[in-house]
């Protein structure tokens, strides 16, 4: 399983922030402390955010903290939905879910 860093370093890429950008909303999220070097530590595995940071990290990324911490094998394409998923309001949650149905009904009809 991929190390704290490569799935902080992975989040972010995902989401299409820099580690300046990624440290300026955890700061506004209410983590101290959080600076771009402090992300360049985390994603190269030199340091480990406190227990704060980590919630706050899981909370602005949707993930879990067992994910973080590479305690599960969800893989990153789940936990991508699962994230964008989340982020969605009620209306855009039931399209979602129609379109999976659909792709799932389509899938099972042609055996693929």
């Amino acid at each position: 399983m991929d190390s704290f860093g490569a799935r902080l370093k992975n989040l972010r890429r995902q989401n299409y922030l820099t580690q300046d950008e990624l440290a300026g909303q955890l700061e506004e999220m209410g983590c101290s402390a959080t600076s771009k070097c402090a992300i360049s530590q985390y994603e190269n595995n030199k340091r480990l955010p406190d227990i704060k940071a980590l919630t706050i990290i899981a909370k602005l990324f949707a993930v879990s903290v067992d994910y973080l911490l590479g305690s599960t094998d969800v893989s990153d394409g789940e936990t991508r939905i699962l994230s964008l998923y989340r982020r969605l309001d009620d209306k855009g949650k039931n399209m979602l879910t129609a379109y999976a149905t659909a792709l799932f009904d389509v899938d099972m009809r042609t055996g693929s």
